[in-house]
């Protein structure tokens, strides 16, 4: 929760709203925890938190969109690649559905 109250969202309600998304994408519970975050905010939360881990991490990062990924084939099987019952289920708009299958190359999938 810090790591939430901590951060200025230049985006204001959609960045903040995004982050809710990505969240309750990877969290496989009904408590967001800190590693559902986007990496980004870990990230910020690290250098402002632990000066000393200032490397980067991109193992996170790769994890991550590997998660994202494995969450969405598993949601987009369960529906049988029906996309609107999928974003549902995902809980997540159609069109955020459609951007994060192109970002993993799952377009032409089904």
């Amino acid at each position: 929760m810090k790591i939430l109250i901590n951060y200025d969202y230049p985006g204001n309600v959609r960045e903040l709203k995004h982050i809710v998304e990505h969240a309750t994408i990877l969290s496989r519970t009904n408590i967001i925890k800190v590693h559902d975050l986007p990496d980004y905010l870990i990230h910020r939360h690290v250098k402002t938190a632990v000066p000393s881990l200032l490397v980067p991490l991109p193992s996170i990062d790769k994890s991550i969109s590997e998660k994202e990924r494995e969450l969405l084939v598993e949601a987009l099987d369960a529906c049988r690649w029906h996309r609107t019952k999928s974003a549902e289920a995902l809980r997540i708009n159609r069109t955020t559905l459609w951007r994060k299958m192109k970002k993993h190359g799952l377009l032409s999938t089904h």
